[in-house]
């Protein structure tokens, strides 16, 4: 009899350890879908803040070259322009003395 109620004890210590363990288990799997759904979110913030600055830098990157282009032309043509004025003067200066 002694035997009995040890092993019913057991069993109910058994049964509730079992439902304690499992509570657990889903507790946890509960928080860790909700820590990683926060996770989630800031690596897509974080992914939309970077996707803005490579924009940013590509457009920036354009901008640069496209001025560089024109400052190219730029001193081109000022640089025909004092050709053309040197060679107005020159020929002023002859036709002066």
């Amino acid at each position: 009899m002694a035997d009995n109620n040890i092993e019913e004890i057991i069993k109910a210590s058994e049964g509730r350890l079992v439902v304690l363990i499992t509570g657990v288990k889903e507790s946890l799997e509960r928080e860790m879908t909700v820590r990683f759904d926060q996770i989630d979110a800031r690596f897509e913030a974080q992914a939309a803040r970077l996707e803005r600055q490579a924009g940013l830098i590509q457009t920036g990157s354009r901008d640069i070259a496209k001025t560089h282009i024109w400052s190219d032309k730029m001193d081109s043509i000022i640089e025909g322009i004092l050709r053309r004025l040197e060679k107005l003067e020159q020929a002023q200066g002859g036709e002066n003395k």
